[in-house]
């Protein structure tokens, strides 16, 4: 398989925020905590664009942007260690089952 260029990766971003905002549209949080379908579809396109921003961040651009910083959350959800924007773990999160 040949890798895939930044710009492909920079469409796998949008694409997976287009998905977040759609799945979550018109849903409070307290709605969102308990609708597990929505949130194991969220987890997925926040494992999604954290792998693209990874991937951009070894590439050339990736370091001067500080893409790192975002990436680190959304693998953390992939590997079982949720967190909210503050750094903390989020303990409504579950990791998702393989």
């Amino acid at each position: 398989m040949s890798p895939r260029s930044w710009q492909e990766r920079i469409e796998d971003i949008l694409e997976a925020i287009a998905e977040i905002q759609q799945f979550t549209n018109g849903q409070t949080f307290d709605e969102f905590r308990v609708d597990v379908k929505t949130l194991k579809a969220v987890q997925l396109n926040l494992i999604i664009l954290g792998e693209a921003v990874a991937q951009v961040g070894h590439d050339d651009y990736g370091p001067e942007w500080g893409l790192g910083k975002v990436a680190e959350p959304c693998q953390g959800i992939e590997h079982g260690r949720p967190v909210d924007d503050s750094g903390t773990e989020a303990a409504s999160l579950q990791p998702m089952r393989r």
